[in-house]
């Protein structure tokens, strides 16, 4: 069984689907380095989730068929979400994974999709209006071109290692997703977003 988040304190109400800090990461991004990944530090006080999100990546990997069977049945249903957010922790793991996503976003025009990533060797292509990706931006991270051109950006702020990329018009998160939900529209508001390091 796919293990799906109904909400945490930065999201709300937002459900999500998460895999394993580092294992599907981009091996370039820097906050893989000690001390650097929030999921990776949510996975010492919260050890349930290293269980559900470490079980999401290896029903995937045995069963993908079934992974996005399971998916599509949660979206179709009843109580399926408005918004949905793809990985609290983790990254897209694989182009299979990535192309699930976006066939599942084209299936279901009536959820909203977002999803945060640093694994610009996998994203790209055509995608539904519906599923918003957005460009992980960390400081020392370069971004292809192609990326910049296609998604926007997420910053991560630090103010010991600034980032001089930063646009000064990027919006400033407010925190609690679920009352802001300016992350899902960012393509049609045409700017980026800054998160203050944490």
């Amino acid at each position: 069984m796919c293990s799906i988040s109904d909400g945490n304190v930065k999201l709300g109400t937002i459900h999500s689907l998460s895999l394993p800090p580092v294992l599907t990461c981009n091996p370039d991004a820097p906050c893989r380095r000690k001390g650097q990944c929030y999921a990776i530090a949510m996975t010492r006080y919260a050890p349930g989730v290293v269980k559900a999100w470490g079980g999401n990546l290896d029903q995937w990997q045995t069963d993908p068929a079934g992974f996005e069977a399971e998916m599509m049945d949660y979206f179709e249903g009843i109580n399926a979400p408005r918004f949905f957010r793809w990985f609290v922790g983790g990254d897209v793991c694989d182009g299979a994974f990535w192309q699930m996503i976006v066939r599942i976003a084209a299936k279901c025009p009536g959820v909203r999709f977002l999803m945060f990533t640093k694994q610009y060797g996998i994203v790209g292509g055509r995608t539904p209006g519906n599923l918003q990706v957005v460009a992980s931006g960390w400081p020392g991270l370069p971004i292809p071109r192609r990326i910049r051109r296609q998604f926007r950006v997420a910053w991560m702020r630090d103010e010991k290692n600034p980032d001089p990329r930063i646009p000064a018009d990027a919006i400033e998160c407010p925190g609690h997703c679920d009352k802001c939900g300016m992350c899902w529209d960012l393509a049609a508001i045409g700017r980026d977003v800054v998160f203050e390091k944490h």
